[in-house]
């Protein structure tokens, strides 16, 4: 599932140049403790909308030194900010390790900030694992604690990723809920980078829904106001976005790879490769679709090396264009391994298990506050539903691949007659 590009992390986003000086501060022999340990706070954390080795290197640089001084408090920031940078590198074990350091401080010092930081990266890790329940849960402990500092911007972030969560459960009513929420906060509050995000996540609704005229705008309100704030990453999501719906809905594969282009200028370099998946899946399709099968071939694999294992829809997507691939090109075999890692993946898509898990939330955080029921006796109907749809699937994907593979045949018969 699409998580990853719709979860807002904040990054203050200081220009290039200024982070440069920051760098060039760090060489100041008169900075006090406390200022050397604030830099590698901040460069870690700026660094990692950008570059990922940069954003470690800080982040570990200022942990010895925290460690040494015994401030612990800096120390644990330094953890979740290296704890955050392994996530976006989907190293989900790694973060963790930091994450669990950072909490053990935070409960130590009984400091709420760094708490609800910790309890709001978990909930976000949680979330591209697909781990609805569990992310919901730290997102309402953030929100709780993040209430006591009167943290608004925080809160505005959260409730968006809850969001962000609904929609990529395809509960599109509740995610509008939450993404609306957030956005009255940010527009309260005037805060651009919020105020695009909820654009963003609004344009994944509205695509879904296959409004993609006005998903379009919201995309391109969202790539404006990202650029605007210097915010490369996430105008690179916005980009996605862009030449998403130039390829799906007007078929304008010329603009959807000058856009898919733009983005993976911005993110190929960043070292989070998972970012530049979106951008080799569409080149990938575009190029297979012109007949050059080089290079769609070349964008494929790179796209499945970078994608995220957790990422379904994406898996789902770079599997098609890669038996596509193996079809035009006439080899059976890698079709046919193609399509039954295909055919897996889509099984697990749409199993009872991401339903079910949608059944039970509802129940649990929002039905649960309106005293409402699931009516068992719908449970069942929409499980025979469900088997049913999954085995009319089954049958149209295998057909599809048969017939494919016959026309190339046909053709190749065709061939051989004319010479």
């Amino acid at each position: 599932m699409s998580l990853i590009m719709s979860l807002f992390v904040f990054f203050p986003a200081y220009a290039q140049e200024h982070l440069v000086e920051m760098e060039k501060e760090l060489e100041n022999t008169s900075l006090s403790v406390e200022e050397k340990l604030q830099l590698y706070d901040d460069l870690s954390w700026e660094y990692l909308g950008s570059d990922f080795a940069k954003s470690s290197f800080y982040a570990r640089e200022g942990i010895r030194l925290a460690h040494k001084e015994n401030n612990l408090l800096k120390e644990g920031l330094l953890y979740r900010n290296l704890g955050v940078a392994y996530y976006m590198k989907s190293s989900y074990d790694t973060a963790s390790v930091y994450y669990d350091k950072a909490l053990r401080i935070a409960e130590e010092e009984k400091n709420i900030h760094l708490q609800a930081a910790v309890s709001l990266a978990f909930a976000n890790m949680y979330n591209v694992q697909c781990q609805p329940e569990k992310a919901l849960a730290q997102y309402q402990k953030a929100i709780s604690l993040y209430e006591k500092e009167d943290d608004r911007q925080r809160i505005c972030a959260i409730l968006g990723n809850i969001g962000a969560m609904y929609n990529n459960l395809r509960n599109y009513a509740q995610a509008e809920s939450y993404i609306l929420q957030a956005q009255k906060i940010a527009k309260e509050l005037n805060d651009t980078l919020s105020i695009a995000q909820a654009c963003n996540n609004l344009k994944i609704i509205r695509y879904a829904q296959d409004q993609y005229e006005e998903g379009l705008q919201l995309a391109e309100e969202a790539r404006s106001l990202y650029k605007a704030k210097g915010d490369m990453l996430n105008e690179a999501f916005a980009l996605h976005g862009i030449a998403t719906v130039y390829f799906d809905y007007y078929k304008d594969y010329a603009k959807a790879r000058a856009y898919a282009e733009e983005a993976l200028g911005l993110t190929e370099n960043t070292g989070y490769p998972v970012y530049s998946v979106a951008s080799y899946r569409i080149l990938a399709r575009v190029h297979e679709l012109a007949g050059n099968i080089p290079e769609a071939e070349r964008y494929a694999n790179k796209a499945l090396a970078a994608v995220d294992s957790t990422d379904l829809d994406q898996l789902i997507s770079i599997h098609n264009i890669l038996m596509d691939i193996a079809i035009d090109k006439g080899e059976k075999e890698k079709a046919k391994t193609a399509f039954q890692v295909l055919y897996k993946l889509m099984l697990d898509n749409n199993s009872e298990i991401t339903h079910a898990a949608l059944a039970d939330m509802e129940v649990k955080y929002e039905t649960e506050k309106k005293e409402a029921l699931i009516e068992t006796l719908h449970a069942s109907e929409r499980l025979y539903l469900i088997i049913a749809v999954i085995g009319l699937v089954s049958f149209v994907l295998a057909l599809t691949v048969l017939l494919l593979l016959n026309r190339y045949q046909r053709q190749k018969q065709l061939r051989m007659k004319e010479v």
